[in-house]
């Protein structure tokens, strides 16, 4: 389904009707400021139109930029922990969900013909993590591009090859094996 944007007439005359209305709450003493009155909205509005006509337009220019990204998470996580820019390369060369990647188990990797299957989301719920069916509910196949084939050879090296089941993005520590975003809500299983 492809994505629709709204005509411009039609924002400026929705803008514009609430605009109206907040003024009066403001003439009323219903309200001090009117935070209906925005400014620059055309300029936006044609960002966001490009963007839809052009989606690479939000894509991270190089390796290098995703590199640099990844590396900036690490250095700013707590614990300047390496698996956390390792799960942002991975999720960026796969294009896949956060729930995907930490759904990952090593079992789901096929290094003969480098590509992942993706069966599962992990996702957090009232009793902790659980795993679902993806979106959609279809596994499918997702390949695995020669510059994130090393960091996925590792990762496999440290958890165990001979452990189908085991999570590919995992805590190494003592932690738990629970990775947790900025929201504090757990991210990877």
């Amino acid at each position: 389904m492809a994505s629709k944007i709204v005509p411009s007439t039609t924002v400026k005359n929705s803008l514009a009707v609430l605009v109206r209305v907040m003024e009066q709450a403001v003439r009323d003493g219903l309200r001090e400021t009117n935070p209906a009155r925005v400014r620059g909205w055309q300029k936006l509005y044609q960002q966001i139109e490009d963007e839809l006509d052009d989606p690479r337009a939000l894509a991270l220019p190089n390796w290098t930029a995703l590199t640099t990204l990844a590396d900036a998470l690490v250095q700013r996580s707590a614990d300047r922990y390496r698996g956390w820019g390792d799960v942002v390369i991975f999720a960026a060369c796969t294009a896949s969900r956060i729930g995907e990647v930490s759904g990952c188990r090593v079992g789901d990797i096929d290094t003969d013909t480098w590509t992942w299957r993706v069966r599962r989301q992990t996702t957090p719920s009232p009793g902790g993590m659980e795993d679902n069916g993806t979106k959609g509910n279809r596994a499918r196949p997702v390949p695995l591009i020669e510059e994130v084939r090393q960091l996925v050879s590792d990762r496999l090296d440290a958890v165990g090859r001979d452990k189908p089941d085991a999570r590919l993005f995992r805590r190494t520590s003592g932690r738990t094996d629970r990775y947790r975003c900025p929201a504090g809500r757990y991210a990877l299983g």
